[in-house]
């Protein structure tokens, strides 16, 4: 069993966007990149711990919200995360 939540929110000349918001359609297209590493260490017979680390990188290009154009968009996220194993 795993649990994981992710947010996202940005003011881009004054306007903030956040990764769900029903009552903006925000639509682009770009190019993005995910890498990661984690490792697993076994703390005790029945336990193990995972500290994880994930970059991101996305380039959104333009993009049109409420009918502004806002151009050259990207987007770059570090995340650090630790997992509980029970064996």
């Amino acid at each position: 069993m795993g649990v994981e939540a992710n947010g996202w929110r940005k003011n881009i000349q004054g306007t903030t966007v956040t990764l769900k918001d029903p009552s903006d359609t925000v639509s682009t297209t770009g190019f993005g990149i995910t890498a990661g590493l984690g490792y697993d260490l076994r703390v005790g017979d029945n336990i193990s711990l995972t500290p994880v680390g994930n970059f991101v990188f996305g380039s959104l290009g333009n993009l049109r919200l409420r009918r502004q154009l806002i151009p050259n968009v990207q987007s770059t996220l570090l995340q650090l995360g630790l997992g509980v194993t029970f064996h």
